[in-house]
């Protein structure tokens, strides 16, 4: 599960990090073949209507709201009310400290 939830961490960061080229085409088609043939499709990860964000929490009290190859399904709670609930497929918030990052 750790590892599973790693990888979804680090996909949805190359997502939101690596320029608007890359990131309109990972969210237009969730399939990469590299070179040596080896091939991806991470679009039954994609969360969609009616299907909660990924969320996992670390050792800080932080909370992580997550999709894949898309934006989250709902802005955290947090990042509305301090008013930044811009759409980002990765959400970093908490509650105690009134903390919101939003990756695009």
């Amino acid at each position: 599960m750790k590892a599973g939830f790693a990888l979804i961490l680090v996909l949805s960061w190359l997502a939101a990090c690596c320029g608007n080229r890359f990131q309109e085409a990972w969210v237009m088609n969730c399939e990469h073949t590299f070179p040596d043939g080896t091939h991806f499709d991470l679009g039954p990860l994609t969360r969609t209507a009616g299907r909660p964000d990924y969320v996992g929490r670390d050792k800080s009290g932080n909370n992580y709201y997550i999709n894949v190859c898309n934006n989250v399904q709902e802005i955290p709670h947090e990042c509305r009310v301090l008013q930044k609930d811009i759409r980002a497929p990765v959400y970093q918030a908490r509650h105690l400290d009134a903390i919101c990052h939003g990756w695009m």
